[in-house]
């Protein structure tokens, strides 16, 4: 039996946190397809491996791992990350020590997303970051449409263990609490109106919009420098007030 490891620790909401929707119009922006899958290249899927998450609780590091997957695969060359290469990343961020399992404590995706953009994860950075309003699905789409996906992280029920889909249980109560199974950190790259879905553990989950809105608990669009030198010219997507963002991003960040 494949082991499943989380490693997402509780979210970290500061007041000066940047929201996409501040940054973003909507009404100016391209029309969004009803479904597109940024995992998939002329047809072909990418590669997205385990990066260690079935022995350690990487799944941040990981899931960051995955990313940049999607984003290389679609605009050059895919690059695939190995577990060693996850496993760097977390060492590099949170002392990690596989050598001592009493360091493997996971990770919090904001302190994480406020290091990346000067400390590398698979040798590539982040140009800036917003979070994503979770009960907004038509700009989680556009999230996940103009930047290569997003970056999501769930309280999972224990209701899921061994499960192929990620769905709504008949309550939120017991096993299909929310967080009672742990916390997780997963790559969203595929966005449709029936269905979602995410990478995780090396293998992509189906996931419900209802099953979204129940156990995605943060949302982060990942501004990478990789999409935008090659799709756009170092600058933003039409709609999205890039330099806006990025100079907040270093208020918050000084």
């Amino acid at each position: 039996m494949q082991i499943h490891k989380l490693g997402r620790n509780p979210s970290k909401f500061d007041p000066r946190n940047l929201k996409l929707a501040d940054f973003i119009n909507l009404s100016t922006l391209p029309a969004i397809p009803a479904a597109f899958d940024w995992g998939m290249k002329n047809g072909v899927p990418l590669v997205y491996g385990m990066d260690g998450n079935d022995q350690y609780g990487d799944c941040v590091f990981a899931s960051a791992c995955h990313q940049i997957g999607t984003w290389t695969g679609q605009t050059g060359t895919e690059q695939v990350a190995t577990a060693a290469d996850a496993e760097a990343a977390y060492t590099a961020f949170t002392g990690f020590n596989p050598s001592d399992p009493s360091t493997d404590n996971g990770a919090d995706m904001l302190t994480v997303a406020t290091g990346w953009r000067t400390k590398p994860i698979f040798n590539h950075t982040i140009a800036a970051f917003a979070q994503v309003d979770i009960k907004r699905p038509d700009l989680i789409a556009a999230a996940a449409n103009l930047f290569g996906g997003v970056w999501t992280g769930w309280g999972l029920p224990t209701a899921w263990q061994g499960a192929d889909e990620w769905t709504t249980g008949p309550s939120t109560d017991g096993q299909w609490a929310v967080g009672s199974w742990g916390g997780h950190a997963v790559h969203l790259k595929l966005v449709s109106p029936a269905l979602l879905g995410v990478v995780t553990w090396g293998n992509v989950m189906p996931v419900t919009p209802a099953a979204l809105a129940t156990y995605c608990q943060e949302i982060f669009a990942l501004i990478s420098v990789d999409c935008w030198e090659t799709l756009t010219g170092n600058s933003c997507p039409s709609g999205v007030d890039g330099a806006a963002l990025q100079a907040a991003l270093t208020q918050v960040t000084a």
